[in-house]
C-alpha cells in the first residue's frame, strides 16, 4: 500500500464522492466516502491562511480541504484578500496536479494511484466549481446595491490606484476559477475513471457553475467566459456523455436567457466540427422537435436561436437531418416562421450535400423530388419572411446547379409568381432567382437565338422520326422473317410425311445425314444475321431514346424562353413601384441579363424603359441608371482588345436606339450629358467611331442613329466637321432622315455661348450665300410633292431651324422657299384656296395628331389612307400639300419670331454696349484733358453731351436695325427646351430702344403687303368656313399656323383671338381644340394680361367632351399655376372636380397638382383658395351638367382636407364656414355640405369656442338628419383631440346639449311646419316680384 493511501485510510475515507449539495459534504454520505467533520470558523480561516502561503504539494489537499471548503461556506464574510488568496492556492495546486496527473497517466496508473489522483482532481474540481458561483453570487449582489453604475475607469488606472497591483473583484476571481476548471478538464483526466462508468455527480458539479454563467445576462460578452465555457462543456458532453442532459439546459436556457445563446452555438460547431461528435445535435434536434412553439414565442429571440441551432445543424453534417427528416418535417408546421424557415434551410441542405448526384437511386431520388415540393409549397406560405427565404434556397440550389433539368421549369415558374408578390423584400429575391435561372440555365447560352434553337429543334424532330422509320423497318422485317420460318418448317412436316416408307434403312440413314449437314450449313449464317439485327434493333432504340431526350430540352427550352418573356414583362412593372428596391433590384435583373439581348429581343425594349428613370428625382436611382448604361454598353468583354472597343460599344449603344421613340432617345441623351459631365467614359474614342459610322453608307440607318447619337454627345466642336457634313447631305439627299439628322448636327454649330457683362457674344454664322441653303431649299422643293414621304415634314422644320440660326439674313432665304412651295401647291399672295367637296374626308384619330408640329407626316398617311376613291386622289394629294404649305408657315413665322427677338435683340444690344463703352471712354478722356488746361475755354454742359449722346445711339441703332437683320450673330434654342417658343418672348411691351426697334420691325413684317400677310386670307378662309374646308388635317393645320402668325404681334392677337377661342369651344374637331390649349401656354407666355379676358373658355376646357382635351387643359392650366403664370382663383374648382374624372389619367394629374401646390408659400398658396373652391362646390353653383352626387363631393371634400392641418388654417376655416351657414337658409342641400365640411377639421379649443360663438346661425339647420349626424361627428373629434381637460369638457358638455335640445320633437315638428308654410307663399311672392 503506497504511502499517500495510508495516509487516506488512516483518516478513515478512501473515496471523494461528490455531492448533489456542496453542503451535504458536512455528513458522510457513504461508508469510506470523505465529509468534512468541522467547518472552521473566521478566525480560523485567516490564521490557516497565512501558514499556508507556501503549500505546494497536491496531496496537502487531502488535509487542507476543510479549510478552503469553510471559505466557501463563510463566502462572504471572507475578505476579498482572503479568497483571492484560496483561489491562487487552488490554482497553483490544480496546475501542479494536472502535470503530475499526466505524466502518471502516461507512463501507467496504479489503482492505488488512480484513485488517489482521482480524488484530488474531485476535491479541486468541486471547490473551484463552487467558488465560481459564490463569486458571480456575490458580484451580482453587489451590482444591485447601486442606483447609478460609477464611471468605468481603465484597467491601468485602477492599478494606479491600488499601488500598481491588479485590483481584485469577484469577477476577476471567478473568471481565474473558471479557467482553473478548463484547464482540469483539458488535461485528458478520463482516463482516472472507470471507462464503463460515467461519474454523473462529477458531471454535474462541473456543468453546473456553467449553466448558472449562462443565466448571467451578456456574459458571452466577457472574453475568458466566451472562450473557456464552451470548451467545458464540449468536453463534458463529448468524454462524459452529457448530451442528453445538456440539450435539455440549452433549451431552457435559450428560451430564458437568450442574450447568450452564442455561448451554446459555440459549443454545437465545436463538438460537429472539431470532434466531429453528433450526440447533442441530436439530442438537441429531439428537443426541438418536441418543443411547442406558440404564438407567444412565434417571434422571439428563443425561436430565432433554435432556429440558428437547427440551420448550423444542417450546414456541418446534413446526415443528421436525413437521419431524423420526419421530425424537421413536423417543424414546418409550426407557428414560430423562423423554425419554418429552419426546418426548409435543413431540407435544402440534405437535398445540396446528399442529393444532388447524378447517380442516386430510385429511393434517394423519390426524396429528393418529395423534399423539393416541399420547397415548393412553402414558397407561397402565408408568411412574407418564410416566402422570401424560401426563395433564397431556390436561388442558392439553382446557382449550384442542384435543381434537375426536369424540374427547372416549374422551379421557374415559382419566381415568376412571386413577382406580383404584395411583400417588397419577397420580390426582390423572387428578381434574384429569376435572374439567376437564366444566367444558369441549361438550356441555351448567350449568344443563342430563337431561330437557331427553333432550328435545332426541328433537325432533332426529323431524326427521331427517321430512327422510328427505321425501326419499324426493322420490326416489320423482323416479322417477316418469323413467318417464312414459320411456313418453312410446316413445309418441311408436309414433306417428311410424304417420304416413301418402301425407302430401305441405308438410303432413310444417307438422306437424315444429308438434311443435317444442310441444316447446319444454313443455320450458321441465319443466326449471325439475326443476331446483327438484334443489335441494330438495340442500338436504334438507345439512339431513340437520346434523341427524345434532346427533343424534349429543346422544348422546354423554348417554353424557357417564353416564361422569361413574362418575367420580363413583369419586372418592367417594377419600375414603376414607390418602393426604392424594387426599382434598384429590376434595374440590376436587366444589367445581369444584358448579354442575353440575342437571345431574348424584348429585352433591349426593357433597357429602354429601365433608361427613363433617369429623370427620377431621387439621386440613387439616377446614379443607379448611369451606372447600368455603363455596364450594358461601355463594360466589353476581356476577351476584346482595347483598341477595338469604342467599336464595339458604338455598335451597342447604335442597336439599342432602333426603334426607340422620341422619349427614349431623350432619355439616352441626358444618360450620356450626365457621364460626360462626370468624365465616367472616354469620349473622344467613341466619338470618332460614331464619326465614322455616320459617313459610312448604310441600308439599316446606322449612319442616321449615328448622327444622333452624335447630337447627343458633340457641341459647336461640330464646326470642324461643317464641310463634311454639308457633303454628306447632298451626297444622300434622297436620305431625309439623314437629312434631318445632319440638320441637327448643324444646328450644334450655332451653341450659345456664355453672357458677359449681360451681352452675349457673337456667334457663328455662315455667308448670306453659302451653298448648304441651296442645297437645303432644293431638297425641300423638290421633295414637296411627294405626300407619301413621311419625313418631309421633320426635315422641313429642321432645316428652317438651320436656316435661321446659321444663316446671314434668313428671313430672305425663307421668303424664297415659301414662294416656290406656293407655287407647287397652287397658292396665290392674297388669292383664296377652294378645295372641292370630293376631297374631304372623316376626321382623323386624336391619338396620331403631332399638336405641336400642324398636321404632322402621321396625320398625313392617315389622310392619304382615308381616300379610298380612285377619282379623288387628286383632291387629296392637293389638300395634303396645302396642309404641307401652311406648316411650312407657320414654321416661318415661329422662326422669324425667334430670329428677331433673339439674334437681332442681341445684336442691337451689343452695339449698344460699344456704343456706350466709346462714349465713356470719350467723356473719360474728355475729363483729363479738361483738367490739364489753365486757360478756361467755352464748352458743352454736360446736359448738352449726354444729349447728344442719346441723339448718337438712337441714330447709329436705326440706321443699323436693317443691318442688323443680317448680321452674323444668333442665339441657338436651350438645350433642355423642346419648344423653341417657350425662350422668344419678352414683355409685351417695350420701353427701351432696342426693343422699340425689335417692334418697329416686326410691325413692317406684319404689314399687309408683306409676304406672310399675303398668305393670312387663306387662313381665315379655312377657319371661317369650316363646312366647306371640312377635313381635319386641314383645320388643324391652319389652326396651329394662325396661332403661330399671332405671336408675330399684338395686333394680330388682338384681331383673330376671338376666332381662336370661337374655335376653341365649338371646333367638332377634338384635334384643333387640343391643339389650341398646348399653344395656350405660349399665348400666356406672350400677352398674360390680354388673355385673362378668355380664361373662363380656357377652364371650359376642363368640361369638354373629349378626354382629350380635358387632359391638354388640365396639364396647360396647372403647368401654368405652377410655373406662377397665371394666379389661382375660384375656377380652380374646376380642377377640384377633375379628382373624381373617369379618365385615370386626369384624375391622377389633378391630385399631383393639388400635392404640388400644398408644397408652396408653406402651404398657403393653396389654402387662400379652398373658401373660394368650396363655395363653387357647395349647393347648386355648378352647372345641371356638372351636379356633384353626394358620393363625389364627398370624395373631393375629403381629398383637399388633407392639406389643412395648421391651427390657424382650421380657425379661419371655421369661421368662413359658419359664415355661410348664416346666409344659407331654406337650402337643406347647402346645409348638408357646409356641415360636412366642417366635420372633416381638426377642432382645437379655439374652435370648439367659435361654434358656441356662432351657434344662432346654425341652431335651426340641425333639424336636418345629416346635419345632425355630422355635428355628432365634430364633438366626437372634439373630445378625442382635446384630452380630458376639464374646462374643455365643460365646453364640449354645454355645445353638446344645445345641439341636442334642438333634435327634440317639438323643434322638429315647428320646423317642418315652418317649411311647409314657406312653401305655400313662395307661389304668391313670386306673382308679388
Amino acid at each position: 500500500m503506497s504511502t499517500r493511501n495510508s495516509e487516506v485510510e488512516i483518516n478513515g475515507w478512501t473515496t471523494f464522492d461528490v455531492p448533489n449539495q456542496f453542503e451535504d459534504l458536512q455528513k458522510q454520505l457513504a461508508t469510506g466516502s470523505y465529509y468534512v467533520q468541522n467547518v472552521l470558523d473566521l478566525a480560523d480561516i485567516n490564521t490557516r491562511l497565512q501558514n499556508l502561503s507556501r503549500i505546494r504539494e497536491p496531496k496537502e489537499l487531502l488535509d487542507m480541504f476543510s479549510l478552503f471548503y469553510s471559505i466557501a461556506i463563510h463566502f462572504d464574510k471572507v475578505s476579498i484578500t482572503g479568497r483571492s488568496q484560496a483561489v491562487e492556492i487552488l490554482l497553483r495546486l490544480t496546475a501542479s496536479e494536472m502535470s503530475e496527473a499526466q505524466r502518471r497517466i502516461h507512463i501507467g496508473l496504479s489503482p492505488d494511484d488512480r484513485r488517489f489522483h482521482l480524488n484530488i482532481v474531485k476535491m479541486l474540481s468541486c471547490l473551484l466549481a463552487e467558488y465560481i458561483i459564490r463569486f458571480d453570487n456575490d458580484q451580482a449582489n453587489k451590482s444591485s446595491d447601486f442606483d447609478m453604475p460609477a464611471p468605468k475607469k481603465g484597467k491601468k488606472a485602477k492599478e494606479a490606484e491600488n499601488g500598481g497591483k491588479p485590483i481584485l473583484t469577484s469577477d476577476s476571481l471567478r473568471d481565474k476559477c473558471l479557467k482553473g476548471v478548463c484547464d482540469i478538464l483539458r488535461s485528458h483526466i478520463k482516463a482516472l475513471w472507470d471507462s464503463s462508468i460515467i461519474d454523473e455527480q462529477f458531471v454535474k458539479c462541473v456543468t453546473k457553475p456553467c449553466y448558472h454563467l449562462i443565466r448571467r445576462t451578456d456574459i458571452a460578452k466577457n472574453p475568458i467566459v466566451k472562450e473557456n465555457l464552451p470548451l467545458i462543456l464540449t468536453i463534458m458532453i463529448n468524454k462524459f456523455e452529457h448530451a442528453r442532459e445538456a440539450s435539455i439546459q440549452f433549451i431552457q436556457a435559450v428560451k430564458l436567457y437568450d442574450s447568450n445563446s452564442s455561448l451554446l452555438i459555440t459549443v454545437l460547431n465545436s463538438l460537429l466540427i472539431d470532434y466531429q461528435d453528433t450526440s447533442l445535435a441530436i439530442e438537441l434536434l429531439k428537443e426541438i422537435c418536441e418543443t411547442n412553439f406558440v404564438a407567444a414565442q412565434a417571434d422571439n429571440a428563443s425561436a430565432k436561436t433554435m432556429a440558428t441551432f437547427i440551420i448550423d445543424m444542417a450546414r456541418l453534417d446534413p446526415h443528421i437531418i436525413r437521419t431524423h427528416i420526419d421530425q424537421i418535417t413536423d417543424l414546418l408546421t409550426a407557428e414560430s416562421h423562423h423554425i419554418r424557415v429552419a426546418a426548409l434551410t435543413a431540407l435544402c441542405s440534405v437535398i445540396e450535400k446528399l442529393l444532388s448526384s447524378d447517380e442516386l437511386d430510385d429511393g434517394q431520388r423519390k426524396m429528393r423530388d418529395d423534399l423539393l415540393q416541399i420547397l415548393r409549397e412553402h414558397v407561397s406560405d402565408v408568411t412574407a419572411f418564410v416566402r422570401q427565404h424560401c426563395l433564397q434556397l431556390w436561388t442558392l440550389l439553382v446557382i449550384q446547379k442542384k435543381v434537375p433539368v426536369r424540374q427547372y421549369i416549374r422551379a421557374f415558374e415559382l419566381g415568376l409568381d412571386r413577382l406580383r408578390d404584395s411583400a417588397c423584400a419577397v420580390r426582390k429575391d423572387a428578381v434574384t432567382l429569376v435572374m439567376h435561372m437564366v444566367l444558369n440555365n441549361p438550356y441555351f447560352v448567350v449568344d443563342s437565338t430563337r431561330a437557331q434553337f427553333e432550328e435545332r429543334q426541328n433537325d432533332a424532330e426529323t431524326k427521331l422520326a427517321e430512327l422510328r422509320q427505321e425501326l419499324e423497318k426493322l420490326n416489320k422485317n423482323r416479322k417477316e422473317d418469323k413467318k417464312i420460318e414459320e411456313k418453312k418448317s410446316q413445309s418441311d412436316d408436309e414433306d417428311s410425311g410424304a417420304e416413301d416408307k418402301s425407302f430401305d434403312e441405308d438410303n432413310e440413314m444417307n438422306v437424315d445425314n444429308n438434311e443435317k449437314k444442310e441444316t447446319e450449313e444454313n443455320k450458321e449464317p441465319n443466326e449471325d444475321q439475326s443476331l446483327q439485327e438484334t443489335l441494330n434493333r438495340v442500338k436504334i432504340e438507345e439512339q431513340i431514346i437520346r434523341v427524345e431526350e434532346i427533343v424534349a430540352l429543346f422544348k422546354d427550352g423554348l417554353r424557357f424562353m417564353d416564361l422569361i418573356e413574362q418575367a420580363n414583362r413583369h419586372v418592367v412593372n417594377l419600375f414603376n413601384s414607390p418602393t426604392l428596391a424594387d426599382c434598384k433590384q429590376a434595374v440590376d435583373f436587366f444589367v445581369n441579363l444584358r448579354h442575353y439581348r440575342l437571345v431574348l429581343p424584348n429585352i433591349e425594349q426593357s433597357l429602354r424603359l429601365m433608361f427613363s428613370l433617369i429623370w427620377s428625382v431621387d439621386k440613387s436611382i439616377c446614379e443607379a441608371i448611369t451606372q447600368a448604361f455603363v455596364k450594358i454598353y461601355f463594360d466589353v468583354g476581356p476577351t476584346i482588345p482595347s483598341a477595338h472597343a469604342p467599336l464595339h460599344q458604338a455598335r451597342a449603344i447604335i442597336r439599342a436606339l432602333k426603334g426607340a421613340t422620341f422619349s427614349e432617345e431623350l432619355c439616352f441623351e441626358e444618360i450620356l450629358k450626365q457621364l460626360i459631365k462626370g468624365k465616367k467614359i472616354a469620349t473622344e474614342s467613341i466619338t470618332e467611331t460614331l464619326w465614322k459610322f455616320y459617313k459610312d453608307p448604310s441600308n439599316d440607318h446606322t449612319d442616321v442613329i449615328a448622327g444622333k447619337i452624335l447630337t447627343f454627345i458633340v457641341g459647336n466642336e461640330v464646326n470642324t466637321k461643317l464641310n463634311g457634313i454639308i457633303d454628306l447631305i447632298e451626297a444622300k439627299e434622297k436620305n431625309h432622315s439623314f437629312v434631318y439628322v445632319s440638320c441637327l448636327l448643324l444646328q450644334l454649330a450655332a451653341t450659345p455661348k456664355k453672357i458677359e457683362n449681360g451681352v452675349r457674344p457673337k456667334q457663328f454664322r455662315l455667308p448670306k450665300t453659302h451653298r448648304l441653303f441651296e442645297i437645303l431649299g432644293n431638297i425641300i422643293v423638290s421633295t414637296f410633292h411627294d405626300v407619301f414621304d413621311l419625313q418631309w415634314t421633320p426635315v422641313i422644320e429642321s432645316a428652317f431651324d438651320v436656316i435661321f440660326k446659321l444663316a446671314n439674313g434668313p428671313i430672305e432665304h425663307i421668303e424664297n422657299i415659301i414662294k416656290k412651295l406656293a407655287v407647287k401647291a397652287g397658292v396665290k399672295p392674297g388669292g383664296l384656296f377652294k378645295i372641292p367637296l370630293s376631297s374631304q374626308s372623316q376626321p382623323l384619330s386624336i391619338e396620331s395628331m403631332n399638336f405641336e408640329n400642324a398636321g404632322n407626316e402621321n396625320n398625313q398617311n392617315q389622310l392619304s389612307q382615308q381616300h379610298h376613291h380612285h377619282h379623288s386622289q387628286i383632291n387629296a394629294n392637293s389638300t395634303i400639300l396645302l396642309v404641307r404649305f401652311l406648316n411650312c408657315l407657320g414654321k416661318a413665322a415661329v422662326g422669324i419670331v425667334y430670329y428677331v427677338d433673339c439674334t437681332v435683340k442681341d445684336e442691337l444690344r451689343r452695339k449698344e454696349a460699344k456704343q456706350s463703352a466709346a462714349v465713356n471712354k470719350k467723356l473719360q478722356k474728355k475729363t483729363r484733358n479738361s483738367k490739364k488746361r489753365t486757360k478756361r475755354t467755352k464748352r458743352k454742359t454736360p446736359d448738352e453731351d449726354d444729349e447728344n449722346e442719346s441723339t448718337s445711339m438712337n441714330e447709329t441703332t436705326n440706321s443699323s436695325s436693317n443691318r442688323a437683320l443680317n448680321s452674323t450673330t444668333n442665339r441657338t434654342v436651350d438645350d433642355e427646351q423642346n419648344d423653341e417658343m417657350c425662350q422668344v418672348f419678352g414683355d409685351a411691351e417695350a420701353e427701351d430702344p432696342v426693343d422699340n426697334e425689335v417692334g418697329l420691325y416686326i410691325q413692317s413684317l406684319c404689314e399687309k403687303n408683306s409676304l406672310l400677310m399675303q398668305y393670312k386670307n387663306i387662313l381665315e378662309q379655312i377657319l371661317v368656313h369650316p363646312n366647306e374646308y371640312h377635313n381635319e388635317a386641314l383645320q388643324l393645320s391652319a389652326t396651329i399656323c394662325l396661332c403661330k402668325l399671332m405671336l408675330l404681334s399684338f395686333e394680330l392677337y388682338e384681331t383673330h383671338a376671338k376666332m381662336v377661342f370661337d374655335l376653341l369651344k365649338n371646333s367638332t374637331f377634338e384635334s384643333v381644340r387640343v391643339a389650341i390649349m398646348v399653344l395656350m401656354n405660349d399665348f400666356y407666355l406672350k400677352y398674360p394680361l390680354a388673355f385673362a379676358a378668355y380664361s373662363n373658355d380656357v377652364y371650359g376646357c376642363l368640361r369638354d367632351r373629349s378626354d382629350n382635351v380635358r387632359l391638354a387643359a388640365l396639364k396647360t392650366i396647372s403647368n401654368l399655376i405652377l410655373k406662377e403664370r397665371v394666379q389661382p382663383t375660384g375656377q380652380i374648382s374646376e380642377i377640384a372636380i377633375c379628382i373624381i374624372d373617369k379618365h385615370t389619367q386626369i384624375a391622377t394629374l389633378a391630385t399631383s397638382f393639388f400635392s404640388e401646390l400644398a408644397k408652396r408659400q408653406d402651404g398657403e398658396a393653396l389654402f387662400n383658395i379652398l373658401p373660394d373652391i368650396f363655395s363653387n362646390l357647395v349647393g347648386d353653383k355648378l352647372d345641371k351638367q356638372r351636379q356633384l352626387n353626394e358620393e363625389d363631393f364627398k370624395s373631393i371634400i375629403d381629398f383637399l382636407f388633407k392639406y389643412v392641418s395648421k391651427k390657424k388654417q382650421t380657425e379661419s376655416l371655421l369661421e368662413k364656414l359658419l359664415e355661410r351657414f348664416c346666409i344659407a337658409n331654406g337650402s337643406p342641400h347647402v346645409w348638408r355640405d357646409l356641415a360636412y365640411m366642417m366635420s372633416k377639421l381638426t377642432f382645437n379649443e379655439q374652435s370648439v369656442k367659435g361654434l358656441l360663438h356662432y351657434y344662432d346661425d346654425y341652431a335651426n339647420k340641425l333639424v336636418d338628419y345629416d346635419v345632425y349626424q355630422s355635428f355628432l361627428t365634430i364633438l366626437d373629434n372634439a373630445k378625442k383631440n382635446l384630452g380630458d381637460k376639464s374646462d374643455l369638457k365643460v365646453l364640449i358638455g354645454e355645445l353638446s346639449t344645445r345641439i341636442n335640445k334642438e333634435r327634440s320633437p317639438n323643434r322638429i315638428l315647428s320646423a317642418v311646419q315652418q317649411a311647409q308654410q314657406k312653401t305655400k307663399q313662395q307661389p304668391k311672392e313670386n306673382i308679388e316680384l
